[in-house]
Order: structure tokens, then C-alpha cells, then sequence
């Protein structure tokens, strides 16, 4: 039987992506869709990796956004595709109960009649 072991950070070669890292609090494990729901848990992982980790101005659908540390902008399309889950209606759920959970938060903006958030 092998044993994994973890390489002491002194010890560390970098990775070969310069994209940098994200931090993930290992309670996470204890939210109920982690380990019952691979596509919810694909999706929020999908979030913390493409939310800003510094200030950046962004545009979306034309319009200028400033987004600060953890904010992103991004449709449940382009959510759902880059987390592997091909349902919207999938998307919307997760999203919801991640709100409801406090694990996230939504803020909706009005640009040209519709709702971009």
C-alpha cells in the first residue's frame, strides 16, 4: 500500500502555470453538496477560481464594471459551460442554494432594460 505524502513548502517546486493559486477553507467538506452533488460542487469551484483576486475594471455586455477582490460577472451560460454542467436551470439551483447558505452573494444590475450580475 503507498502512503501520500505532502512535500514541506521550503521544499516546493512551483506549479508550471503562473495564474497564481486560490485558498479553500477545509470546512467546506461539511456544506451537504460537497460530497452529494459533484456538479454544485464544480460549479462553486468554477466561482472562487474565476473571481478576481485584485481590483479590476471590467466591461460585460458593454457596460464598465469595477469588480473588487472576490467579485466576478459572469452569466449561468458561461458558468455552467466552464464548470462542465450543460443545464441552466442546474446553474440557476446551485446558485441559489449558495446564496442561501451565505457562501455566496448576488448583487444584480440593471444595464439596458435587463438584469447583468
Amino acid at each position: 500500500m503507498k502512503l501520500a505524502t505532502v512535500t514541506p513548502i521550503n521544499q516546493r517546486r512551483e506549479m508550471p502555470s503562473k495564474n497564481g493559486y486560490i485558498k479553500l477553507w477545509r470546512d467546506i467538506k461539511k456544506q451537504s453538496f460537497w460530497k452529494k452533488d459533484l456538479e454544485a460542487k464544480s460549479i462553486f469551484i468554477e466561482l472562487i477560481m474565476a473571481a478576481q483576486h485584485t481590483q479590476k475594471q471590467t466591461t460585460y455586455k458593454g457596460k464598465t464594471i469595477e469588480l473588487r477582490e472576490g467579485q466576478l460577472i459572469i452569466s449561468r451560460t458561461e458558468l455552467g459551460e466552464a464548470a462542465g454542467v450543460d443545464s441552466d436551470s442546474k446553474v440557476h439551483r446551485c446558485l441559489e442554494k449558495f446564496a442561501k447558505l451565505d457562501i455566496i452573494t448576488k448583487v444584480n444590475e440593471k444595464h439596458k432594460g435587463h438584469f447583468i450580475g
